[in-house]
């Protein structure tokens, strides 16, 4: 694989390579390539490779037990200026589980929100399960990953951006009005949000739950409050 490139598993994935224009090869197993088709001639008039390989060889390199038979080459998206993630960004600070920060990255898309900023802590968006799980969203949200996502969030303090933390022990959701421009901080699965960054929230809000259960999932915690602010 290239320096610069990450993979993508599957036909509908490839497809959306090539609608974006940052694929730069499709592997395709060569006994299933008849299937296939139509997406070779569209990388074809694209003007991307098209590599044949055997079976097992594209077994080798896909992360799944069932492989759909291609597997698209695409060039890293250009990482997103921090002061460029707009009004409406989340926040992931060490949420590690990549089915969990493709999911998020998705939810983003179909909300309508601006960007993603994550902390170095957090699973790869680029790995194959966090780009299984986006279907294909990390080609249109924009992310920036930081070393310092304190002093990102900080640029937000000081342009009316209201900084908003995700935790059990904030006030509902569903009693919070925002009218100005936000950042929601969504923390990691075990250890919710750091210090550091918990010390920069103008509020915190909650999902409510039934007793015994005390939390959630972080992409469906995520989801909710992601539409919940932004309607």
């Amino acid at each position: 694989m290239l320096r610069g490139a990450f993979l993508l598993d599957g036909e509908r994935l490839a497809r959306e390579a090539l609608i974006s224009g940052s694929a730069s090869a499709l592997l395709v197993d060569e006994r299933r390539s008849d299937a296939l088709q139509s997406l070779i001639y569209d990388a074809g008039n694209a003007g991307v490779e098209v590599v044949y390989l055997s079976t097992a060889l594209l077994s080798r390199l896909s992360d799944t037990p069932s492989p759909q038979g291609v597997i698209a080459e695409a060039s890293l998206p250009e990482q997103t200026r921090p002061d460029l993630l707009g009004s409406r960004a989340v926040v992931l600070d060490g949420v590690q589980d990549p089915g969990n920060v493709g999911t998020i990255i998705r939810t983003v898309d179909a909300a309508g929100c601006t960007g993603v900023l994550m902390t170095e802590t957090c699973a790869d968006p680029y790995s194959m399960k966090a780009v299984r799980a986006s279907m294909g969203s990390v080609f249109r949200v924009p992310v920036c990953v930081s070393q310092s996502a304190s002093e990102v969030a900080g640029v937000w303090k000081t342009n009316g951006t209201r900084v908003i933390m995700a935790d059990s022990h904030g006030m509902n959701y569903a009693s919070v009005s925002i009218n100005e421009p936000w950042a929601l901080i969504i923390g990691s699965e075990g250890r919710g949000v750091s210090p550091e960054l918990a010390a920069l929230a103008d509020e915190t809000i909650s999902i409510p739950m039934r007793a015994p259960v005390e939390s959630l999932n972080a992409a469906v915690a995520a989801s909710i409050l992601i539409y919940a602010i932004n309607s």
